[in-house]
Protein backbone atom coordinates (compact mmCIF):
# COMPACT_ATOMS: atom_id res chain seq x y z
CA UNK A 1 0.00 0.00 0.00
CA UNK A 2 1.29 3.61 -1.02
CA UNK A 3 1.17 5.78 2.01
CA UNK A 4 2.26 9.44 0.28
CA UNK A 5 -0.24 11.36 -0.30
CA UNK A 6 -0.74 13.68 -3.16
CA UNK A 7 -2.34 17.49 -2.75
CA UNK A 8 -3.54 19.57 -5.75
CA UNK A 9 -3.15 23.31 -5.11
CA UNK A 10 -3.81 25.53 -8.32
CA UNK A 11 -1.63 23.55 -10.21
CA UNK A 12 0.92 23.07 -7.73
CA UNK A 13 1.38 19.15 -6.69
CA UNK A 14 2.00 18.19 -3.30
CA UNK A 15 3.69 14.81 -2.40
CA UNK A 16 4.36 13.89 0.90
CA UNK A 17 4.78 10.96 3.19
CA UNK A 18 2.66 10.73 6.86
CA UNK A 19 5.17 11.07 9.56
CA UNK A 20 4.13 10.62 13.13
CA UNK A 21 6.34 13.69 14.61
CA UNK A 22 4.69 15.95 12.39
CA UNK A 23 1.46 14.82 13.85
CA UNK A 24 3.11 14.49 17.49
CA UNK A 25 4.66 17.79 16.95
CA UNK A 26 1.30 19.99 16.57
CA UNK A 27 -0.28 18.93 19.01
CA UNK A 28 -3.16 20.33 21.22
CA UNK A 29 -0.37 20.60 24.63
CA UNK A 30 2.14 22.20 22.18
CA UNK A 31 3.74 25.60 23.67
CA UNK A 32 3.41 28.50 21.28
CA UNK A 33 6.77 30.14 19.90
CA UNK A 34 8.00 33.64 20.09
CA UNK A 35 5.04 35.07 17.86
CA UNK A 36 5.52 38.83 18.58
CA UNK A 37 4.99 40.65 15.46
CA UNK A 38 4.07 37.61 13.47
CA UNK A 39 0.56 38.30 11.42
CA UNK A 40 -1.66 35.16 12.00
CA UNK A 41 -3.93 33.49 9.36
CA UNK A 42 -6.81 31.32 10.30
CA UNK A 43 -7.00 28.42 7.49
CA UNK A 44 -10.72 27.26 7.96
CA UNK A 45 -11.96 23.97 5.89
CA UNK A 46 -9.17 21.38 6.62
CA UNK A 47 -9.74 17.73 5.76
CA UNK A 48 -8.50 16.18 9.42
CA UNK A 49 -5.31 14.53 7.12
CA UNK A 50 -3.99 17.69 6.77
CA UNK A 51 -0.48 17.71 8.37
CA UNK A 52 1.36 21.06 8.80
CA UNK A 53 4.00 19.94 6.91
CA UNK A 54 1.31 20.42 3.42
CA UNK A 55 0.29 23.67 4.63
CA UNK A 56 3.67 25.12 5.45
CA UNK A 57 4.58 24.13 1.53
CA UNK A 58 1.82 25.51 0.15
CA UNK A 59 1.66 29.08 1.94
CA UNK A 60 5.29 29.35 1.85
CA UNK A 61 4.98 30.21 -1.77
CA UNK A 62 3.62 33.96 -0.62
CA UNK A 63 6.37 34.51 2.06
CA UNK A 64 8.20 32.87 5.32
CA UNK A 65 6.50 31.04 7.13
CA UNK A 66 6.95 31.50 11.15
CA UNK A 67 4.58 29.13 12.39
CA UNK A 68 2.13 26.23 11.13
CA UNK A 69 -0.55 25.10 14.13
CA UNK A 70 -3.36 22.30 13.45
CA UNK A 71 -5.47 22.29 16.76
CA UNK A 72 -6.35 18.86 17.62
CA UNK A 73 -8.93 17.13 19.83
CA UNK A 74 -7.72 16.67 23.26
CA UNK A 75 -8.91 13.31 23.52
CA UNK A 76 -8.66 12.18 19.70
CA UNK A 77 -6.21 13.54 19.20
CA UNK A 78 -7.69 13.82 15.38
CA UNK A 79 -7.75 17.60 13.49
CA UNK A 80 -10.36 20.41 14.64
CA UNK A 81 -10.21 21.31 10.50
CA UNK A 82 -9.10 24.13 11.14
CA UNK A 83 -5.24 25.62 11.03
CA UNK A 84 -3.37 28.78 12.27
CA UNK A 85 -0.36 30.14 9.85
CA UNK A 86 2.06 32.78 11.55
CA UNK A 87 3.81 35.11 8.84
CA UNK A 88 6.43 37.23 9.82
CA UNK A 89 5.38 40.12 7.32
CA UNK A 90 2.16 41.66 7.02
CA UNK A 91 2.24 41.88 3.39
CA UNK A 92 3.17 38.05 2.38
CA UNK A 93 -0.01 37.43 5.05
CA UNK A 94 -2.32 39.19 2.60
CA UNK A 95 -1.04 37.74 -0.57
CA UNK A 96 -1.95 34.46 0.60
CA UNK A 97 -5.32 35.57 1.70
CA UNK A 98 -5.66 36.56 -1.87
CA UNK A 99 -3.87 34.26 -3.14
CA UNK A 100 -5.47 30.67 -1.63
CA UNK A 101 -8.61 31.87 -0.18
CA UNK A 102 -11.37 29.69 -2.41
CA UNK A 103 -8.44 27.52 -3.64
CA UNK A 104 -8.62 24.01 -3.39
CA UNK A 105 -7.08 21.58 -0.91
CA UNK A 106 -7.38 18.10 -0.86
CA UNK A 107 -10.39 18.90 -2.73
CA UNK A 108 -11.78 21.15 0.02
CA UNK A 109 -12.30 24.94 -0.90
CA UNK A 110 -10.17 26.89 1.71
CA UNK A 111 -11.26 29.69 3.86
CA UNK A 112 -8.28 32.06 4.46
CA UNK A 113 -8.42 34.73 6.71
CA UNK A 114 -6.82 37.39 9.02
CA UNK A 115 -7.10 35.53 12.72
CA UNK A 116 -9.80 37.44 14.34
CA UNK A 117 -8.27 37.03 18.08
CA UNK A 118 -4.58 35.82 19.69
CA UNK A 119 -3.90 32.21 21.25
CA UNK A 120 -4.91 32.65 25.26
CA UNK A 121 -1.98 32.32 27.13
CA UNK A 122 -0.96 29.08 28.58
CA UNK A 123 -2.15 29.22 32.40
CA UNK A 124 0.93 27.43 34.70
CA UNK A 125 -1.88 26.03 37.09
CA UNK A 126 -3.20 23.90 34.13
CA UNK A 127 -2.02 20.47 34.02
CA UNK A 128 -3.09 17.01 32.74
CA UNK A 129 -3.61 16.19 36.14
CA UNK A 130 -6.05 18.78 37.57
CA UNK A 131 -9.49 19.41 35.28
CA UNK A 132 -10.46 22.44 34.77
CA UNK A 133 -12.39 24.04 37.31
CA UNK A 134 -16.01 23.15 35.11
CA UNK A 135 -15.42 19.80 35.26
CA UNK A 136 -13.92 19.54 38.91
CA UNK A 137 -17.20 20.99 40.12
CA UNK A 138 -19.58 18.55 38.01
CA UNK A 139 -17.56 16.00 38.95
CA UNK A 140 -18.60 16.90 43.20
CA UNK A 141 -21.86 17.51 41.82
CA UNK A 142 -22.18 14.06 40.89
CA UNK A 143 -20.59 12.92 44.09
CA UNK A 144 -22.64 14.38 46.31
CA UNK A 145 -25.71 13.18 44.44
CA UNK A 146 -24.40 9.82 44.96
CA UNK A 147 -23.94 10.10 48.34
CA UNK A 148 -27.35 11.57 49.04
CA UNK A 149 -28.54 8.54 47.22
CA UNK A 150 -26.31 5.97 49.19
CA UNK A 151 -27.78 7.38 52.57
CA UNK A 152 -31.42 7.56 51.36
CA UNK A 153 -31.18 3.70 49.97
CA UNK A 154 -28.96 3.00 53.55
CA UNK A 155 -31.86 4.53 55.99
CA UNK A 156 -34.27 2.65 53.34
CA UNK A 157 -32.93 -0.65 53.81
CA UNK A 158 -32.69 -0.30 57.80
CA UNK A 159 -36.74 -0.35 57.10
CA UNK A 160 -36.14 -3.12 54.82
CA UNK A 161 -37.67 -1.52 51.32
CA UNK A 162 -34.19 -1.15 50.03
Amino acid sequence: MDCRRISIINDLTVVSAPSLSSFASMSYRRMPPNTEGMVSLKVDNLTYRTTPDILKRVFEKYGDVGDVYIPRDPHTQDSRGFAFVRYYDERDADDAIDRLNGSLLDGRELRVQLAKHTRPPMSSSYSRRAPPQGRRRRRYCYTLIFVQIYRLCYAQSNIGQC
